[in-house]
């Protein structure tokens, strides 16, 4: 998975495409901004093919997304915070303080099969879901 960034922001995972229509479009219309609402479809079992409104235009918009295999994450483009849906089960959609908006802000975003990753903007790493089928894993303390 790699980080979205650029004029077209887009992440593509089977069975999920996601896209940001207004950076899509700015990219065809000259826009240089990479900011926009969250477009998904596919595979919808668990939700993840349907953003929330912190990143779907209604509320915010989104400046980097990651699907992963039943859950999708966004960094919201007002805040910096790390919105994710979709499956919970492993604890991969639950935005941990570091990167919530508040505490801290996200620069990148990774969503894996049970796992997120974001990287913080003020420190470093932060590790949000199973990193083994067993575990959970947080960042080391400095």
């Amino acid at each position: 998975m790699r980080r979205c960034t650029g004029r077209a922001l887009e992440c593509f995972v089977f069975p999920l495409l996601c896209l940001s229509m207004a950076a899509l479009l700015g990219s065809v219309a000259g826009n240089a901004s990479a900011d926009g609402p969250v477009v998904a479809w596919g595979q919808n079992g668990s939700g993840q093919a349907t953003p929330p409104p912190e990143v779907d235009g209604t509320v915010g918009t989104a400046s980097a997304i990651s699907a992963g295999a039943d859950h999708s994450c966004a960094i919201q483009a007002e805040s910096g915070a790390v919105v994710c849906w979709g499956d919970n089960q492993y604890g991969q959609t639950t935005t941990p303080r570091e990167v919530n908006g508040k505490t801290g802000t996200a620069i990148a975003i990774a969503a894996g099969g049970f796992h997120t990753c974001a990287i913080q903007a003020e420190t470093d790493a932060v590790i949000s879901g199973a990193t083994t089928w067993t575990g959970r894993r947080r960042p080391p303390t400095r």
